[in-house]
């Protein structure tokens, strides 16, 4: 009969929890009518039991009402169980009997100890299990049991026996399986619940989501759009669901779209892709993703996709690409090396003239440092420290002058600012790095110090030959008088007296001045040149055997002449100087047994060659080469060998012009000196003339001293009193009939009033109002047939250019011997006219 009333109570509660689950669908259980009608809900059910009891005697029944209670309280709250245990309570004192107590004392305790664990476990959220319920079904009987003390008299007793046992067991077990059976619908109300939140959730993001968002079937319609997608494609939403893609785009928008379908239902993975899609302003191109919905067989059955409006992006994207692509070009543009370092000195940026002078790419610079490409862990220290320094104080550090190895082998030197980068914490993460190529501006100042060092050399030669020049004109006009005066007082004094041996010395001390003034004037290339064009090798074979006396018998001399070598034109005299100059100090350099070597040959110099060796011009040569094996000659006295007076030789033992004689006759002759030497090998002088286009003459043979001899009329032009005596002396002692005048009006007048023949005009070139050259065209007009014979201390322009003769021009040096002048006098007066 118990076992039938609980049966009976849990289809109650069974039916109970159905509607129970109903109104929570419906209300919240926090809201004042769920708890309301949870209440009445539970009355009536606990009424139901009620009504179909098991009576054991009038006025004492046993019916479900503590299980339903007690589920009340424990589900509902106080609310819930106090309206259910009223309506319960109420019915009881209404039907009476000698369980009246008892009964409302349960209906009372069932709905207390439920409100009690209401708040001990489900206020607390405790999961309930199988145990703690079936514990508080035993605890809700027992006390029930424990009520069976408030019947009357012995009947306690009894009916405790009578179904005591079967509460025990019947009632917790049923207590449990309708807690269970709440709990099951109170958790399948909140999935429920939490579904519809979740939907709405969805929906609401869906809807207002800025990006279109749909739903396609495998077939290609669409089963569901928001808002987005409705707007962007311009019609209502109820005309977009049910239809197809061809039927909602068009064109390229509809083939891409339905190509990409078919391949996502196709392969069953997604599927992203840029098509176009109208917008208020023209297309727009928009990001398309499919996302396929795959069944439990792995086959598609929805197709999810999104949109988004990448046209900004895009447009930005290509905004910023053609910056980047803009400051790539500016920064490799940049005439410099330009990179960014990181605070690790790691390229984060590198422009191209950086990587080309590395030999790679950018890409390959990119986090790598300067110790991956400079050679020396000196440098690489160098590079840091400044990098270290621009970290620290986030100061800009400018490196006036530095290295760089290009991947080349070369060695750049680079002037570098380096730049700190800061962050938006104002300290420096990252440096830039512009470093300027300075190679070519320090080259082009080593040129211009060494050019510069050229001019003061060459203005100091300058101003040597000035000097040189000027002195020149007097000095030898006073050693002319000496040279002549002696040489006529000799022919007048016996050779064996006293007196010849002092009037020799005079001549001979005034010789050397002589070779010192006419060396002095080479040098300055203010000497006068006559000159032809020559061979070469035979210029030089000439000379051996003088040569070979001049340097002395323990050195070698070894004669290697070239073949075909080129002809040049140059004064014979001034070879035989380059020669003995040459050859003189290769003797003093070897100093005791050695050996000299005279080569010729033939060299052409190209533009590449003269670009590199300043002061070469391109062209033919033909060279002249004296090399020794002497002590040789280090740097700083090979700058100075050319300047004259300067020499290494002992005091007495040398002037210091020679090789400045040498250096001025090349040059006059519009050729090059180089010179290699190193000490304790050797030194090798090579002269380079350039190359005559004619071929060389036979000179013409020279009057012997029996035919100098003449008895012409010369008239004689000379403003120094002295000269003009000494020169109308010697002149009459060769025979001749000499005109004297002190200048050239005087000469003029003379030749306009003499009455016999003048054959020969000799006269000075520089004199006051008037120069020789001038004089001997105003009496060449009056003496048709009249010959000229120049002598001046230097050259002249108004007769030789660059010290050279102009043709047909006759012309002496002073100092001059009387042998010398007899010579020129009949040279000159037996040319033709």
């Amino acid at each position: 009969m118990i076992l039938l009333e609980i049966v009976q109570n849990i289809a109650l509660l069974i039916a109970l929890a159905a509607v129970y689950q109903v109104i929570g669908a419906r209300l919240s259980p926090h809201q004042l009518r769920h708890q309301l009608l949870s209440g009445l809900l539970f009355g009536i059910v606990g009424l139901i039991g009620m009504l179909t009891p098991m009576t054991l005697q009038p006025g004492l029944i046993f019916d479900g009402r503590s299980i339903i209670l007690s589920v009340a309280g424990l589900f509902g709250g106080p609310v819930v169980a106090a309206i259910a245990a009223a309506m319960c309570g109420a019915y009881r004192l209404w039907l009476g009997g000698p369980g009246v107590y008892m009964g409302v004392t349960v209906i009372a305790q069932s709905a207390g100890l439920g409100v009690l664990f209401h708040y001990l476990w489900r206020r607390n959220g405790r999961r309930l299990g199988v145990l703690p319920l079936w514990g508080f079904g035993l605890l809700v009987h027992l006390l029930m049991l424990a009520a069976m003390a408030l019947l009357p008299g012995s009947l306690g007793p009894t009916v405790l026996a009578e179904v005591g046992p079967t509460v025990l067991i019947a009632y917790p077990l049923a207590t449990m399986l309708v807690c269970l059976l709440f709990i099951d619908s109170e958790r399948r109300q909140a999935l429920r619940t939490e579904l519809a939140e979740a939907e709405a959730r969805q929906r609401v993001l869906l809807e207002e989501a800025g990006d279109p968002i749909f739903s396609l079937t495998p077939g290609g319609r669409y089963r569901y759009v928001n808002r987005a997608f409705a707007a962007i494609v311009g019609r209502p939403r109820e005309q977009i669901i049910g239809r197809t893609i061809a039927e909602v785009w068009s064109g390229e928008a509809a083939r891409v779209r339905q190509a990409a379908l078919r391949e996502v239902v196709h392969s069953g993975v997604g599927k992203t892709f840029e098509t176009i899609a109208p917008g208020p302003d023209g297309e727009r191109t928009v990001l398309v993703t499919y996302r396929p919905v795959l069944d439990e067989n792995r086959q598609v059955v929805s197709v999810i996709g999104t949109a988004k409006d990448v046209t900004d992006l895009r447009q930005m994207a290509a905004a910023l690409e053609r910056e980047r692509r803009f400051l790539r070009q500016l920064i490799d543009l940049l005439p410099g090396l330009v990179c960014v370092v990181d605070l690790e000195g790691r390229y984060v940026l590198a422009n191209e003239a950086l990587a080309r002078a590395y030999n790679v790419t950018v890409a390959d610079l990119l986090g790598k440092t300067d110790a991956d490409f400079s050679p020396t862990p000196e440098q690489v220290e160098g590079y840091f420290a400044s990098d270290r320094q621009v970290i620290e104080t986030c100061q800009t550090v400018v490196i006036p002058e530095d290295t760089i190895r290009y991947a080349d082998g070369t060695t750049h030197f680079i002037s570098s600012v380096k730049v700190p980068i800061l962050d938006e914490n104002g300290r420096c993460h990252q440096i830039l790095v512009v470093s300027t190529d300075i190679t070519e501006r320090k080259e082009a100042e080593a040129e211009r110090e060494r050019l510069q060092a050229q001019l003061l050399q060459a203005q100091k030669m300058e101003a040597v030959g000035r000097l040189a020049g000027g002195v020149a004109h007097d000095f030898n006009n006073m050693l002319t008088a000496i040279l002549g005066y002696a040489e006529l007082a000799l022919a007048e004094t016996p050779p064996d007296s006293v007196m010849h041996r002092r009037l020799t010395e005079i001549q001979n001390a005034a010789q050397r001045s002589a070779d010192l003034t006419r060396q002095l004037l080479g040098f300055a290339r203010k000497q006068i040149a006559s000159p032809r064009v020559l061979d070469l090798n035979d210029t030089v074979a000439g000379m051996l055997k003088m040569l070979r006396r001049l340097i002395g018998e323990d050195i070698e001399v070894a004669w290697l002449p070239g073949a075909d070598v080129w002809p040049v034109k140059i004064d014979p005299a001034q070879v035989d100087q380059i020669l003995a100059n040459l050859c003189l100090n290769a003797r003093d350099a070897i100093g005791g047994v050695g050996k000299v070597t005279i080569e010729t040959g033939n060299v052409t110099f190209d533009a590449d060659y003269c670009a590199d060796h300043p002061g070469f011009l391109p062209g033919d040569y033909a060279m002249l080469a004296v090399s020794d094996d002497g002590r040789g000659m280090d740097a700083e006295t090979l700058q100075h060998i050319f300047e004259p007076f300067f020499t290494t030789k002992a005091v007495g033992q040398g002037t210091g012009l020679g090789l400045a004689t040498v250096y001025g006759i090349v040059k006059q002759n519009d050729g090059f000196i180089n010179v290699y030497s190193e000490p304790g090998v050797g030194t090798i002088f090579k002269v380079y003339l350039p190359r005559a286009a004619e071929s060389p003459r036979s000179p013409a043979p020279q009057p012997s001293p029996q035919q100098a001899r003449g008895s012409e009329t010369v008239l004689l032009v000379e403003d120094e009193p002295m000269l003009l005596e000494m020169g109308q002396a010697m002149l009459q002692q060769l025979g001749y009939t000499v005109l004297t005048a002190a200048n050239p009006t005087e000469a003029l007048r003379l030749a306009e009033t003499y009455e016999g023949p003048i054959h020969l005009l000799m006269t000075d070139v520089v004199m006051p109002r008037m120069n020789g050259r001038e004089l001997a065209a105003r009496i060449k007009r009056l003496k048709p047939d009249i010959r000229t014979l120049f002598m001046s201390g230097y050259t002249a322009n108004v007769i030789a250019h660059r010290g050279v003769l102009d043709e047909g021009v006759s012309f002496i040096q002073k100092p001059f011997s009387l042998q010398a002048l007899a010579e020129k006098l009949r040279a000159a007066l037996e040319e033709k006219p």
